[in-house]
């Protein structure tokens, strides 16, 4: 009979040498006999022939004893779990193995008194093994019978269908493995009688473990009554020594590790030769004490990169056990050092889709860009989530290489070459950060990912992947990616459908210059640097903060600047760099770049300045906010929600929805407006400053008709609310879809209906990023005065001079206010307040609108406004305001 066996196998040092092998190994069998483990007991001794270790719950020394000819129990007066081993048995796999044993308890067995018999056990002690197989005796409630289980699983390999040992146990039990992975287990209950079976069963996945023994679990009264006698293992050894593994100790030295003591007849240089008899070794001989490692020595270096192969013949077993031949392929590699993409991601799948051929489920792609054949033992890969570790594998030049999780490498197997990870990292659909290491902890390549990098607004919908567009350009990132262009959304485990060569002939540039403490400045790249031109460019800041140091970060992109002058709070500063080159050698353009000491908002420091709630058909919402303060704000972390009052009558931000892990500073007396669709709100308005639209990947629902909005920071401090109605909006406007509600002033209450208007027609209905048609800067009054402005007003729906801002300052708080607006006939047209207890300053609006709501006529109108205090002083002020027309 023969069988072939084809596997690969590592054979390489790495920092020395490396060799990588393939190999087909063809077997001739013969048959022995071997018992492992016999003792009856008869000779009143079980501490020699063979060694037996014990627990020592009983303080004796062991816990059992040899008693009329049987091995018997021996535990404290208490409950206890006794155990005792030999070792011998770790070569079962090689052949038909027969386990055989008597087991005697009188009583019946319970979870309290119960048996186990440990054929294999990865440990001496049983309790503490975490491979083998075992016979479980007895068990809580009546069903007891005599079961065969893997360690670690709920689920036996054989289960007894009777009550074998329900009342009482005394029997002998026989069982036995086959190569194949064939159990059966038989029970002989009476002398002289023959063994029956009790069922069959199958495991392919043989444990390892050289341990036999047994166990007791006894109480307090039954320590003395387990019984063992007979005890044998007997293994029929009838598979030649098989190659475990190669490893290349040098240029002319390979060890060959076997899977059993080798007879040292059989070793000879006779038995080895390379390429059929092109080289033999000059010398042969054991590594190790237990005869299972040779190594062989050459005359002649193997030549790096050629593909050879090795016969070894002739090779037995200490009982005969010998292989005709075994053949082995292999390739030599010399050592090498990897570098930084030497193994890069090619592609990644953050959003499978149903569109896709192949396996629904995330994957990254590598590719080998080197020369060199690269051992994958040790590496990982990770995102801002989850570390994930690469099993034992290589990957060759120019090969791809899918990973995925480990319940879909089957699947994508049939694809292309995979590697299936445990806990594979999940990616995040709308950005994320990647970073493959090596075993030693050595960034080989990392990537930080955003749905911008798909340029389609289709794609990063879901069910395309991301590609690499030229994967020996190590310097680019985002410019270097893009949307699959495959009909099937991807290609895994192939050249890359936007394949194309895509030199870098532009220098770097800054991206963001973030300054989160005032003794160090971040500075962040567009694209990979030249770490050498970092220590030799200039760094140059006004106002002068005399960058002392210069640290590169891990990633190869952001650099640390040491000042010795501290930043200070709300002062701008621009920071020029010289000499500084990217990673093909393209020299930076020295470019001013302004930024700040980056502080914490307070309450009232960011507000809500405009909102689009109700988008026309094909739009999407926006939400914008303004920095009343003199800081550079943060909003790394913030998140915005609806609101609401929680039980205790607290105010409350729900449903929220995080606007970004970036960081997006916002700079004084400045606005930020956040969209799901950055791309799509520049197709329905005009934005002058795409800088300030920062696209997240959700916002809360806004109804049509009247709902709510709230903006938290990382802490969960509830910074402004909004609750807006849709008449909020321009009385005379006929169709609100697409206008937003504009923010009047920010020095007025955010809820004050008044302080929110339709953004003008005159600039498309909406201002994202900038400042609000409708807004009005109070004037400065001296104490005591009221100012309107503008004091003519057209109400046309334009957007322009609509409404009038009636403006008060006075020297203290607590005036009660009139404010009427008369024709010139002296009739009374609009009430705007009545006694209303006025804070010192303020303002009102007035929109060219009657007490029914219905737009005046044109002409002149007296604003009469009169206050007075509980001390009897009383003010009146009057102003005319003009109501016109465009003709």
């Amino acid at each position: 009979m023969e069988f072939t066996v084809t596997t690969r196998t590592r054979i390489f040092t790495k920092w020395q040498y490396q060799c990588y092998l393939f190999f087909a190994i063809t077997l001739v069998i013969c048959t022995s006999l071997q018992a492992q483990v016999q003792d009856d007991f008869a000779d009143n001794d079980f501490l020699t022939n063979p060694v037996w270790t014990s627990s020592d719950h009983s303080g004796t020394g062991v816990d059992f004893r040899v008693k009329n000819g049987m091995l018997n129990s021996a535990g404290p007066v208490a409950n206890a779990s006794l155990w005792i081993t030999t070792s011998g048995v770790g070569t079962y796999v090689l052949g038909q193995t027969t386990w055989q044993f008597s087991c005697r308890y009188s009583a019946a067995p319970s979870n309290s008194n119960n048996m186990r018999v440990y054929l294999v056990s990865n440990h001496a002690n049983p309790n503490l093994a975490e491979e083998g197989y075992y016979i479980q005796l007895g068990e809580s409630g009546s069903g007891d019978g005599v079961d065969l289980f893997k360690v670690g699983a709920s689920d036996p390999i054989i289960e007894d269908p009777g009550n074998t040992v329900a009342d009482s146990i005394n029997l002998t039990l026989k069982v036995v493995r086959e190569n194949d992975g064939s159990w059966l287990l038989y029970a002989n209950e009476s002398e002289g009688a023959s063994f029956r079976l009790i069922g069959k069963g199958f495991d392919d996945a043989p444990a390892a473990g050289d341990y036999f023994g047994l166990q007791v679990n006894h109480t307090s009264t039954r320590r003395n009554n387990f019984f063992f006698d007979d005890l044998s293992v007997t293994i029929m050894d009838n598979l030649p020594p098989a190659i475990l593994g190669v490893e290349a100790l040098n240029v002319n030295k390979i060890i060959v590790r076997f899977s059993e003591p080798l007879s040292l007849a059989s070793i000879n240089v006779d038995n080895f030769n390379i390429n059929n008899d092109t080289a033999r070794p000059f010398k042969v001989g054991f590594k190790d004490e237990r005869q299972t490692v040779l190594q062989l020595e050459f005359a002649d270096s193997f030549r790096s990169g050629i593909p050879q192969t090795l016969t070894v013949s002739n090779i037995s077993d200490h009982l005969g056990n010998t292989s005709d031949f075994q053949n082995i392929d292999f390739i030599y590699y010399l050592d090498v050092t990897w570098q930084w993409r030497d193994v890069r991601m090619t592609e990644i799948m953050p959003n499978p889709g149903s569109l896709n051929i192949f396996p629904e489920a995330e994957y990254i792609e590598i590719f080998n860009s080197s020369t060199n054949v690269i051992s994958l033992a040790g590496w990982s890969v990770r995102d801002l989530s989850r570390l994930s570790y690469l099993k034992d594998d290589f990957i060759f030049p120019g090969e791809y290489m899918i990973l995925c999780d480990e319940s879909q490498a089957t699947n994508f197997a049939k694809i292309g070459k995979t590697q299936g990870i445990n806990r594979f990292p999940s990616l995040n659909n709308a950005e994320d950060i990647i970073v493959i290491k090596d075993d030693e902890g050595v960034t080989i390549d990392s990537i930080h990912y955003s749905e911008a990098w798909y340029r389609s607004v289709l794609k990063r919908d879901g069910g395309w992947s991301l590609e690499v567009i030229d994967p020996f350009n190590i310097c680019e990132e985002e410019q270097n990616w893009t949307a699959s262009e495959n009909d099937n959304g991807g290609t895994p485990g192939a050249r890359n459908s936007v394949f194309a060569e895509k030199p870098d002939l532009f220098g770097p540039e800054i991206k963001e210059v973030l300054a989160f403490h005032p003794d160090s400045i971040l500075v962040v790249m567009d694209e990979i640097l030249d770490v050498s031109s970092v220590l030799t460019a200039t760094y140059t800041t006004q106002p002068n903060l005399a960058i002392s140091e210069v640290l590169v970060q891990e990633n190869l992109k952001e650099l640390i600047l040491l000042p010795q002058n501290a930043l200070s709070s709300g002062v701008s500063y621009n920071i020029t760099i010289n000499g500084l080159r990217d990673c093909p050698g393209n020299i930076i353009d020295p470019m001013p770049f302004r930024f700040a000491l980056l502080d914490t908002a307070k309450v009232g420091d960011i507000v809500l300045n405009e909102l689009l709630f109700n988008p026309r058909i094909g739009g999407v919402d926006f939400v914008e906010v303004y920095n009343t303060s003199q800081k550079y704000v943060d909003l790394k972390g913030w998140s915005m929600g609806n609101f609401e009052y929680d039980s205790l009558g607290l105010p409350m931000a729900v449903n929220l929805k995080s606007l970004g892990s970036s960081n997006n500073s916002i700079a004084p007396h400045s606005f930020t407006v956040f969209t799901t669709d950055q791309a799509n709100l520049a197709v329905q308005y005009l934005l002058p400053e795409p800088g300030n639209i920062i696209q997240v990947a959700g916002l809360p629902s806004f109804p049509d008709d009247k709902g709510s909005v709230a903006i938290i920071d990382a802490s969960g401090t509830l910074h402004d609310h909004f609750e807006y109605q849709e008449d909020f909006h321009f009385e005379l406007l006929d169709n609100h879809e697409g206008v937003s509600l504009e923010r009047v002033t920010p020095v007025r209450p955010t809820n004050l209906s008044s302080n929110w208007k339709s953004a003008a027609s005159t600039v498309g209905y909406a201002t994202p990023g900038y400042q609000n048609s409708q807004s009005r800067d109070n004037p400065v009054l001296a104490s005591g005065n009221v100012a309107i402005n503008p004091k003519v007003i057209i109400p046309d729906g334009s957007g322009r001079n609509e409404f009038a801002t009636i403006t008060y300052q006075f020297d203290a708080p607590g005036y009660v206010a009139n404010v009427r607006i008369f024709d010139l006939h002296g009739r009374e047209i609009f009430v705007l307040a009545q006694n209303d207890l006025l804070s010192s300053s303020g303002t009102y609006t007035w929109e060219g609108v009657n007490a029914k709501g219905v737009k005046v006529r044109t002409g002149y109108y007296i604003v009469f406004f009169e206050v007075f205090n509980n001390q009897g002083d009383v003010r009146t002020f009057k102003e005319k305001l003009v109501v016109g027309a465009r003709f």
